[in-house]
């Protein structure tokens, strides 16, 4: 039986194209029927697929279905049989956009553009240096989506690995992001990483994201943040930011005017801040989220910046129920902020890190944290 045939329909599709190896199709219908073989694969998924088609189709079809121009037909049949139901679409693309855009030439030509109306999730991944290259592609993948499909995206993830982008490109990148939040405004979940860019106040975000629940900055540099400034977020839920930790080469970067502030989201219950560069970062974050019931707080500039004004830091998070810290924080200032706070701040996790753990067990506010709030130790 082909595997394709053993998909059941409710199981997401992932589209994983890939073009930078080629495996031998007789080496690779060792492992599947002959007539799902694609002969453009990459070698080094073989053993994956050998392992998964040996298991159950449920496992096999949540790992990946490869698919460019050969797989096609067979991709739409699945499609066309899911009915009425949501198809949720996981589409990697590493190197080149050959599969997706043969997967909207597909639909254009079958007259089938309804399938893409189906379509909830979207998420793209690039391994390529090229930025020029790699950000046209994403452009045309999102424009192409929403020429053919409309605005039916809920979950959104862009990842670019490896870049970053010289001054002159600033303004693409902002366009792109601009395109994804104005074409989209069904999101509920946001994740983009690698962006190093700065996002200009000349921008005009005309349209906000109502729906959106959950928004999540990877590996960014500072200047990302300032997305927040310009796109209204009124329920977002979750906010999490990680910042490169590493310097931008650019040393216009440095002199670009950053606004002072961002505006308040009261929405947001849940901040991740992980390598916060700078104390005013730091700070326009926090005093955007007066409501936060969950924060963690992460990296060595983060965590050093946070111990010297502790106190003022989260004064103003009257709804604070859980704070999770690394050990490298003061545990006397630790102690003075639990204290005054009791009653309402409720646990507190401490993250030993890698390599040698603190010996924080021994003393007096260690011991005084655990009589006083939950206290939970993180060990990687």
């Amino acid at each position: 039986m082909n595997p394709f045939d053993r998909i059941p329909n409710e199981i997401l599709i992932h589209i994983l194209s890939l073009s930078t190896h080629t495996a031998d199709p007789g080496q690779v219908a060792s492992y599947l029927d002959r007539d799902a073989v694609f002969p453009f694969t990459s070698l080094r998924l073989c053993k994956r697929w050998r392992d998964v088609t040996r298991s159950t189709p449920e496992i096999w079809a949540a790992a990946a279905i490869v698919s460019l121009p050969e797989g096609l037909p067979r991709l739409m049949e699945h499609a066309r049989r899911c009915g009425d139901r949501p198809l949720d679409v996981s589409i990697s693309i590493v190197d080149v956009d050959i599969g997706f855009q043969a997967f909207i030439t597909r639909l254009r030509y079958d007259r089938d553009v309804k399938l893409l109306h189906k379509i909830k999730y979207l998420r793209m991944m690039y391994r390529e240096k090229d930025f020029y290259s790699a950000l046209g592609t994403m452009d045309r993948v999102m424009r192409g989506l929403t020429r053919f499909g409309g605005a039916v995206l809920e979950r959104v993830e862009l990842f670019a690995i490896e870049w970053m982008g010289p001054p002159n490109m600033w303004d693409e990148v902002a366009s792109l992001l601009v395109l994804v939040f104005d074409s989209q405004p069904q999101l509920r979940s946001i994740r983009l990483g690698g962006f190093r860019s700065y996002i200009p106040q000349t921008t005009s975000y005309t349209r906000s994201l109502p729906k959106l629940e959950v928004l999540v900055l990877d590996d960014c540099d500072a200047y990302i943040i300032d997305i927040l400034s310009y796109v209204d977020i009124p329920v977002l839920h979750t906010l999490s930011i990680t910042c490169s930790g590493t310097p931008n080469p650019y040393p216009t970067a440095s002199s670009v005017t950053m606004p002072a502030r961002i505006a308040h989201i009261p929405s947001v219950q849940r901040l991740t801040l992980i390598h916060m560069p700078t104390l005013q970062d730091l700070k326009k974050v926090l005093s955007a989220v007066p409501n936060v019931r969950h924060l963690t707080l992460g990296g060595r500039w983060t965590l050093e910046a946070f111990d010297n004004e502790v106190e003022g830091f989260i004064s103003h998070l009257e709804s604070l129920k859980v704070m999770s810290l690394s050990t490298k924080t003061d545990m006397h200032k630790l102690k003075s902020v639990v204290a005054s706070r009791l009653g309402t701040l409720q646990a507190v996790t401490l993250d030993l890190g890698r390599g040698v753990v603190p010996d924080v067990g021994e003393s007096e506010e260690f011991k005084w944290l655990q009589e006083h709030v939950t206290l939970t130790l993180n060990a990687r």
